[in-house]
């Protein structure tokens, strides 16, 4: 009898675990496993027919269109599972990342064939643009379908910015760039992005997008850690978008809020005299490098430029220690030694400005 017992228990568990799945679910299981993909894709719509909001036909469903390769209905009813459920929450995550990841990887291999353009450097643009182009275009198109699957993934978004400012695509950029900084978490600041959006807008001539993101750029970059000095560059293309459209007072302030956040930094203060020497406003520019001469009394453009605006001025005394100084790092200065000579026969030294304008002289004849 034991025998009998074991069986009969055997098919009345078979016979329940059959009996809690609907035919049209069993129907779609088993036409999936025999790749009937048409007839599997009927019953889990009679099943959802039969049984509205129902989870598993949906996750049915989105299974069938992902061994179809179609991602975009994959998606569709794969997020439409997990809104009613969180039952197929971890089988539908590592789908869409293995989906995602593939087409990652695919971008990034199509495009690293630009690199043979680094090997053929004297090679002309009429070849390696349009190279670089197609192969940019297809890379991006890979990053296209895994933004389909895996939305929120936000280094998709990233490389293609990076691939598309690679291949100065900068409309492209543009958009991936927006892309990317829309899907950045709270308090998360991507600088890449950013600098690139700075640099595609400046190409462009777009000013106040320039200036907009120029803001954004400098409001989240370290300068006391930044050493490719990106604050520096978003500044500089901030007072560039100012003067393009004629806002010195924003270029002003823009340069003088730099100034207020990072006082000891003698590079932002020289970006101002240049400013200030761009728009005429001289004495401004003199202020200026006086204090970063106070830091730093052999800055080469602060001595030279000092030197230049008061020789311009006719203050002869005045302009010649800071002349001397730029002869002291590189003493064949055309600008300084003929403003020195200038100097000395006006101040009545005529052996010293003869001593200039022989050594002007000398750089002449060794052309």
């Amino acid at each position: 009898m034991r025998p009998f017992r074991v069986a009969v228990l055997a098919a009345l568990t078979t016979a329940l675990f059959v009996g809690c799945i609907s035919p049209e679910l069993r129907t779609a299981r088993i036409a999936m496993n025999e790749r009937d993909y048409d007839r599997a894709m009927r019953s889990a719509d009679a099943e959802l027919t039969r049984m509205p909001g129902s989870a598993e036909p949906m996750y049915l469903k989105g299974q069938i269109y992902e061994l179809r390769g179609d991602w975009q209905n994959m998606t569709i009813w794969y997020d439409s599972c997990l809104s009613v459920s969180k039952q197929f929450e971890r089988p539908i995550k590592q789908s869409k990342e293995r989906i995602s990841r593939r087409y990652i990887a695919q971008a990034y291999y199509t495009f690293k064939d630009t690199a043979w353009a680094r090997e053929f450097p004297s090679a002309p643009d009429s070849i390696l643009m349009p190279r670089r182009d197609s192969l940019a275009v297809i890379a991006l198109a890979h990053l296209d379908t895994a933004a389909i699957v895996a939305d929120t993934m936000l280094i998709i978004y990233e490389q293609g910015t990076l691939m598309a400012y690679e291949a100065v695509r900068y409309d492209d950029a543009i958009v991936w760039a927006q892309r990317a900084i829309a899907r950045e978490a709270k308090g998360r600041k991507d600088i890449t992005s950013r600098e690139i959006l700075v640099i595609a807008y400046q190409s462009k001539k777009d000013y106040p997008n320039v200036i907009k993101w120029a803001h954004d750029l400098m409001g989240i970059a370290d300068p006391a850690n930044d050493s490719t000095n990106i604050y520096l560059k978003a500044l500089d293309a901030l007072i560039e978008a100012q003067e393009a459209t004629q806002d010195y007072e924003g270029a002003l302030k823009s340069l003088d809020d730099a100034v207020k956040r990072f006082p000891d930094r003698n590079d932002i203060k020289m970006n101002i005299a240049l400013f200030f020497l761009k728009i005429k406003k001289f004495e401004q520019a003199k202020s200026v490098y006086y204090d970063v001469l106070k830091t730093d009394p052999k800055n080469f453009d602060a001595n030279l430029n000092v030197g230049t605006l008061l020789a311009n001025e006719e203050k002869w005394k005045e302009c010649i220690p800071y002349l001397l100084k730029v002869l002291d790092i590189d003493a064949k200065n055309r600008i300084a030694l003929t403003n020195l000579m200038a100097s000395y026969y006006n101040d009545g030294q005529t052996a010293k400005g003869a001593e200039m304008q022989k050594r002007l002289e000398a750089l002449g004849a060794g052309e």
